[in-house]
């Protein structure tokens, strides 16, 4: 019986090991593990390392004969020359640590990711939104302030790594998408903004889209004025005028004199933006809100002729129900032109 098992443990291993040679990748896994525990416990074998001879002797004598044909589970490579490669030899290192690994990408590369992931996608971040609906922001303040949670405040640890990353990163964060303040409430929250990010973060913002600035807002309105223009990087500043906000009097048009100096930036573009889609309510048809926004378009003519007399750029765009713009128009509705002359 003690002779039959031995003969089994022998078939079973002679198949075990045609197995083997079938797969090569296979057999170097399973066979070396043991002569790589040789390696680094030498005390183990006798005392003292093998020698570069003794262990080219100890692997040629570590062949196994299956079927007639030697097999190694070392594979020495030789040259022309008959000489092994340097491949068994080679000294073991220790990996080079990853430390600095992104820093050495090329600058494009780098950028490429800061804007794939500080980059919101629509590019703009509203911080003051406002919906079309005749009552109440609340769903376009929850529907902003869950985007900025979810999207692109987890981001924001990218510039708090390092100081090089932090110096490539935050322009691209603050200057390559709008930041929007785009409800009556939209000066107030731009100058408390403006005050929280510092200076050197004011320098790096280049577009801003507010609410038309209204008779009350003065104070928030010069001390915007002030920062912005000491910095003098501004590229782009939108002007929203949504066609469910009613201009009254003339006291708003001497806010417009108090607006930023052009000839304190270096190419800065305004656009009068005007926001068509508002005073949506539950039993409202498209024609009774048409007549609704003409009469309010009414008191646009002076921010319009105003607009024209300074140079200013005038656009359209249609808003909807979370405050996102521009979006597509309802069927059957257009944007209507504000009036020449006030009825």
């Amino acid at each position: 019986m003690l002779y039959a098992r031995r003969t089994d443990l022998a078939h079973q291993t002679s198949l075990h090991f045609r197995l083997l040679q079938s797969t090569p990748s296979v057999t170097r896994h399973a066979y070396s593990h043991k002569q790589k525990a040789h390696q680094r416990h030498p005390s183990k074998e006798g005392g003292r390392p093998r020698r570069r001879g003794e262990d080219l002797a100890a692997a040629e004598s570590s062949k196994l004969h299956v079927d007639g044909k030697a097999w190694s589970s070392v594979k020495i490579q030789r040259d022309s020359e008959g000489s092994t490669g340097e491949r068994k030899y080679a000294r073991r290192t220790r990996s080079k640590p990853l430390t600095g690994a992104f820093l050495d990408l090329p600058p494009e590369l780098r950028n490429t990711i800061y804007r794939l992931a500080l980059i919101a996608d629509p590019a703009y971040i509203d911080l003051c939104p406002k919906s079309n609906q005749e009552v109440g922001n609340g769903a376009a303040r929850y529907h902003h302030t869950r985007r900025f949670g979810k999207e692109i405040e987890p981001s924001l640890h990218l510039l708090r790594t390092c100081k090089q990353i932090n110096a490539e990163a935050a322009p691209i964060f603050y200057g390559e998408q709008e930041w929007r303040f785009t409800s009556i409430k939209g000066w107030y929250v731009l100058d408390s903004f403006l005050r929280q990010i510092g200076p050197v973060n004011q320098a790096l913002l280049r577009k801003i889209a507010v609410h038309v600035p209204s008779f009350n807002q003065a104070t928030c309105v010069r001390r915007t004025k002030r920062i912005l223009e000491e910095h003098g990087t501004l590229e782009s500043l939108r002007l929203v005028l949504p066609d469910s906000y009613h201009l009254w009097g003339a006291r708003n048009d001497e806010l417009y004199d108090q607006l930023l100096d052009p000839s304190m930036f270096e190419g800065l573009r305004t656009t009068l933006l005007r926001l068509h889609g508002g005073m949506v309510g539950p039993n409202r048809d498209l024609q009774e809100l048409r007549g609704i926004r003409r009469r309010v378009l009414a008191s646009h003519v002076r921010a319009r002729n105003t607009a024209v007399e300074l140079g200013w750029e005038i656009e359209a765009e249609a808003y909807g129900e979370l405050g996102n713009y521009p979006v597509e128009l309802v069927e059957g509705d257009v944007i209507d032109e504000i009036p020449q002359t006030a009825d």
